[in-house]
């Protein structure tokens, strides 16, 4: 995920500039490979388990031998023993936040969310002493933006931005791979809208249901037979994903499932791509790691007006921006992307973009700068 490629970078650049670092992350069974980090990676077998979240109480007795004490959040199950160490034994720790995104959720989820909200996020908010966030738009956005306001301006906060990084080396503008055109069956003359992303019911907001409609609705209005939706991720929605586009006789054909798509593959499967989608239906998005690689790679992006992820967007120069999960909407920006938009124009200010902006280097010394001064 997007959340965990950027908390992997982080070790990496502090680990590059002579910081110890030690990762506490559930172990997880079905993990293939494991991070390929050089940092320690210590994994704990959770008590307790559901969906992302993981119960891991173990930890508690590790902390005390550290300067600083990062955590990426949301974090269910960690965040809560977090709180009590600190309360307890912690106090003149530094705790550093990553803000990733509001806890929403959507059925059952949302109301427990609220709930969580309620009883936890203030004061995991209240215990720290900086939080980061990929954006300032999300973060005066986010359901707790007046607490952040207020303990910003009362000196008991520090707020910064800090986006996601992008190795500009690795994502880069090449000719697309011939065999990775022939293994999706994708002719070189077609356009093609790239998405990239998990495909479980966790990341239910990435739209890919808006997504495969505003597709049809598109493809029944141009006859466009050279449009293709090429999706990469995998997850236990991907199935109900595919029964969609196959029960439609006009796009079915022309939407492409990749499964899991290789790390090692990763910056080639971009390549592949006219312009990056990002059809995000609420706020669970908040910045959009797919957008920046796609930058770096020289594909533009079309994405939802949500915040943070706007931010991104230089509308009508690196892409353009449609309604969260309005249909209609889509499918006409999806026929201005295939369409009208200046793809190769607007692909290359995209790169430029990443790298003044997003490149690893940039982000890096604002990080490492970050972290000095929590010491």
């Amino acid at each position: 995920s997007g959340m965990s490629r950027m908390a992997e970078e982080e070790v990496r650049m502090l680990e590059e500039e002579g910081y110890e670092v030690t990762v506490f992350t559930p172990k997880d069974d079905n993990l293939i490979t494991d991070i390929d980090i050089a940092g320690k990676v210590i994994r704990l077998k959770p008590f307790l388990r559901y969906g992302n979240g993981s119960f891991i109480p173990q930890f508690i007795n590790k902390l005390s031998s550290f300067d600083v004490i990062h955590i990426h959040y949301p974090f269910i199950g960690a965040a809560e023993i977090l709180l009590l160490w600190k309360k307890i034994f912690g106090r003149r720790k530094e705790l550093f936040v990553t803000y990733q995104l509001d806890l929403q959720g959507n059925g059952i989820l949302r109301g427990f969310f609220n709930l969580y909200n309620s009883l936890i996020t203030p004061y995991v908010i209240k215990s720290s002493s900086t939080i980061m966030f990929t954006s300032m738009d999300y973060a005066y956005s986010s359901i707790f933006s007046n607490l952040f306001k207020k303990m910003a301006e009362e000196g008991k906060l520090r707020v910064v931005e800090i986006p996601g990084p992008v190795d500009i080396e690795r994502f880069r503008t090449k000719e697309k791979r011939k065999d990775l055109l022939k293994k999706y069956n994708i002719e070189e003359d077609e356009k093609v809208a790239l998405f990239v992303g998990s495909l479980d019911s966790a990341h239910y907001f990435k739209g890919i249901p808006v997504l495969l409609s505003a597709f049809e609705i598109y493809c029944r209005k141009f006859g466009d037979k050279k449009a293709r939706i090429l999706i990469g991720g995998d997850g236990n929605m991907k199935d109900a994903y595919i029964r969609q586009a196959k029960a439609s006789e006009i796009i079915r054909d022309k939407v492409i499932f990749a499964g899991k798509v290789p790390e090692e593959e990763l910056p080639d499967f971009y390549n592949l791509g006219s312009f990056v989608v990002l059809p995000s239906t609420d706020s669970s998005e908040a910045f959009g790691i797919v957008i920046v690689e796609g930058y770096a790679s020289g594909i533009p992006a079309l994405a939802s007006n949500l915040p943070g992820v706007r931010s991104v967007i230089v509308d009508g120069e690196t892409g353009t921006l449609c309604k969260a999960g309005d249909v209609e909407d889509l499918s006409s920006k999806l026929a201005f992307m295939f369409n009208e938009a200046p793809l190769i124009e607007w692909g290359k200010k995209s790169r430029q973009i990443a790298e003044r902006k997003y490149s690893r280097k940039v982000v890096k010394k604002k990080f490492v700068s970050l972290f000095e001064k929590l010491q």
